[in-house]
């Protein structure tokens, strides 16, 4: 490994000369972002921004969401929870800890303008895109419901009208201890088509042989097959007006997750079974599990300028279907396994204006219309021959409309004012199978094999309609969400700004519902959780480099949480959905980039938090209760947010040369995160994180072909997506440790 390191960074170190200081400069440069539903840069935007452009995506071999998980301030974006797939964001210490289907997130993911409004299949593997833009802080003026910790703009490609076509093969995973390898091919066409209509056309193939070995089966684990396909065409019907189709499908078979089982705090042991090491990627698992997805979408957006302003109309439909079981106990012994099936539909339509008003004025109002429906089963496989299936879940429904507007105003040549508000009215209905009413529960054999046969052969089965619904309700919310802010030039290279935002989730219901006393103990609705944050920030744009400085302080009232706790009646674990009490995040955020030479290039990031409750409705820590309610006492308030790490950093250093007549392109980066607990009782908990990435390029002279070597995750970090508390240990989905590979891309 050490060789390896060094190689890197003498190579970086080849001569160079001043052409490829353009390069250089390109990482510092301003953006083109849409953090207020218009083209601006970076710089003129008064939030906190991190945005990363195709070449840099390309550049860190990101292939999907959770590659960037370490590595930004103060977020996260692991893949964590019982199922693969599943996008747990978090931002600034507000973050969801579960994969139940109905939970709505706290970071709103946006494709081409798009909501995603399941937090399920978000983590697929992304292709062909041209920039990824990350929003800190609540943004449910412009962008809605869920943004109450920040969102997420993925744009995809998009035709130009010159012709390109290119094709990009990698493999990876040399050295991983199941011994399998990790193969992509990429390919992009596009170009004008005929006059006035231009198009292009993706695919991404991925064939994942398996990072891990079971020693339980001496087998590798992690096999994933992915076929991505989208195709987009363009039409100018004028001057002023232009037409935009895009279509995608994504079809995925893998294994389920890799997971260890760790002692819990009760110090039970894993059923008897082995107690992974945390330190270490080993698992036994006597259950390989699977995982399949069949995600369709689409979209068409119409964009139509006027004389002072533009139209923007945006329509999406997106199907996810999956079908995943994964041995959840992490042992093994059979003891818990959990498959099940989700079958999502939505549909949205956004109308807005942006133009220019009251002279110095920039206005944005829009309409927006979102329907959801959901259908949800998920079973449980308890202990071998003669155990017990339980099977639950449930069908849930949302229909949501939103008018909106944001009027940005320069009072004066350096001073502008922002003023933003959004009215939604919703209306929520679940029909939930609770999985452990009598009627939902029955016997199994040892022939049990948890796959979709047996699935259908169930008594209860939320697809075909034969489990017992034992709890329907609807509920109907009206919010509003606001903006204030200011923000002022000092000159052309520095701008302070102020922002006062106010964001929220309406009440949740829980298609995981383990207590079959549904009057005592309802799945649902939770309370309206409401966020408020202040921001401060500072920018500056300087010869060589630019930087970020913001400080934040965040409320949450009514916060919404998923929690285990222990059933002493039933002698069994209550998955809950509920709100907990009130909570305060404050943190401040740095981010830099400087050209330390013409060739070497110097990013650093910044992040600390400190989070806590400050009310608390809940005993999180389960030292008692009584027949009024829970017992709330000092130890219950300093207890510490999940997934809110203390210490985010990041340092990055790229190098830019030639050699013989190639141009290279060096890098090296460590990013850090702090321990950080997982559940809201703090005896599950994710250890510290440090990630060496690592990459050398070489582009021929006349730019059409790079080769690359890249290592991510050098020094093989153990990380960890979660650690839930289970009844008999913990479970812990396990990341990828240390990866090498090498690409190479053609440009035709």
């Amino acid at each position: 490994m050490k060789r390896l390191l060094i190689a890197l960074l003498c190579l970086s170190a080849f001569p160079t000369s001043y052409v490829f200081a353009q390069s250089a400069d390109a990482l510092t440069e301003d953006l083109v972002v849409f953090a207020r539903k218009r083209a601006e840069s970076s710089f003129d935007v008064p939030a906190s921004v991190t945005a990363l452009d195709r070449n840099t995506l390309e550049l860190l071999n990101v292939n999907n969401l959770g590659d960037l998980t370490v590595g930004i301030p103060n977020v996260s974006f692991d893949d964590i929870g019982t199922f693969k797939g599943v996008a747990n964001f978090q931002i600034r210490g507000l973050g969801i800890n579960a994969s139940i289907p109905s939970i709505d997130p706290t970071v709103g993911v946006f494709i081409d303008g798009v909501y995603q409004g399941s937090n399920h299949g978000v983590l697929l593997d992304s292709f062909d895109i041209e920039s990824i833009q990350v929003l800190k802080g609540p943004q449910g003026t412009l962008f809605g419901r869920n943004v109450t910790a920040g969102a997420v703009l993925i744009t995809t490609g998009s035709p130009t009208d010159e012709f390109t076509s290119k094709a990009r093969v990698a493999m990876d995973g040399i050295g991983s201890p199941g011994g399998g390898l990790n193969k992509y091919i990429q390919y992009r066409v596009g170009g004008p088509i005929a006059d006035g209509w231009k198009g292009s056309f993706s695919a991404h193939l991925n064939r994942d042989s398996g990072w891990f070995k079971n020693d339980a089966t001496d087998d590798e684990h992690g096999m994933n097959n992915q076929e991505s396909f989208r195709a987009t065409l363009i039409h100018d019907y004028s001057d002023r007006t232009t037409f935009t189709f895009k279509a995608e499908n994504t079809d995925i078979k893998g294994d389920g997750s890799a997971g260890q089982c760790h002692a819990n705090a009760a110090a039970q042991t894993c059923n008897g079974d082995t107690i992974q090491d945390r330190n270490s990627h080993g698992m036994s698992n006597d259950f390989t599990g699977f995982y399949e997805a069949d995600a369709r979408s689409a979209t068409f957006t119409v964009n139509h300028d006027l004389d002072n302003g533009e139209i923007t109309y945006i329509y999406g439909t997106k199907s996810l279907e999956t079908l995943s079981a994964g041995d959840i106990d992490a042992t093994a012994v059979q003891s818990f396994h959990a498959p099940g099936f989700l079958d999502h539909d939505q549909s949205s339509h956004e109308l807005r204006w942006t133009g220019n008003v009251l002279e110095n004025g920039t206005l944005t109002v829009g309409l927006f219309d979102y329907t959801s429906d959901l259908r949800y089963h998920e079973g449980r496989t308890l202990a071998a021959a003669g155990g017990l299936n339980q099977d639950g879940g449930g069908l849930y429904g949302v229909d949501q409309q939103a008018i909106f507007a944001s009027l940005d105003y320069n009072l004066t040549d350096n001073l502008e004012v922002t003023i933003g508000v959004r009215d939604t009215d919703e209306d929520k209905e679940a029909a939930i199978a609770s999985l452990n009413k009598g009627t939902n529960m029955t016997s199994h054999a040892s022939t049990a094999h948890d796959d979709w046969a047996d699935i259908m052969t169930r008594s209860c089965n939320v697809l075909l309609g034969t489990c017992t619904l034992d709890f329907n309700d609807s509920q109907s919310y009206s919010n509003t969400s606001s903006k204030l802010g200011a923000k002022y030039t000092i000159d052309s290279d520095q701008m302070v700004y102020f922002s006062r935002a106010v964001s929220f989730r309406s009440g949740a219901y829980n298609l995981r519902n383990t207590n079959s006393d549904t009057t005592a103990f309802p799945p649902g609705p939770t309370l309206v959780e409401e966020v408020t944050s202040y921001e401060i920030g500072y920018k500056i744009d300087f010869e060589g480099g630019k930087a970020t400085f913001a400080i934040f302080d965040t409320e949450v009232e009514n916060m919404q949480r998923e929690l285990n706790e222990a059933d002493a009646a039933t002698n069994s674990v209550n998955q809950m959905v509920t709100n907990v009490g009130d909570a305060e995040v404050q943190g401040i955020e740095i981010d830099a980039v400087y050209s330390l030479s013409d060739d070497l290039v110097l990013s650093v990031g910044v992040g600390y938090i400190d989070a806590g409750f400050s009310r608390l409705t809940r005993d999180l820590n389960g030292d008692g209760t009584v027949a009024t309610g829970p017992v709330i006492d000092a130890k219950d308030l300093a207890l510490e947010l999940p997934r809110a790490a203390p210490l985010t950093w990041n340092i990055g250093l790229n190098r830019f040369g030639s050699y013989e007549g190639w141009t290279t392109n060096s890098r090296i980066s460590l990013a850090h995160r702090d321990k950080t607990f997982f559940t809201d009782n703090n005896r599950g908990f994710i250890n510290k994180q440090n990630v060496l990435n690592a990459g050398l390029d070489f582009t021929s002279p006349d730019g059409s072909m790079t080769v690359g070597l890249y290592g991510n995750n050098l020094t093989d970090e153990v990380r960890h997506g979660g650690d839930t508390q289970l009844g008999a240990g913990s479970y812990a989905p396990l990341l990828k440790g240390r990866v090498i590979g090498l690409e190479a891309t053609y440009n035709f």
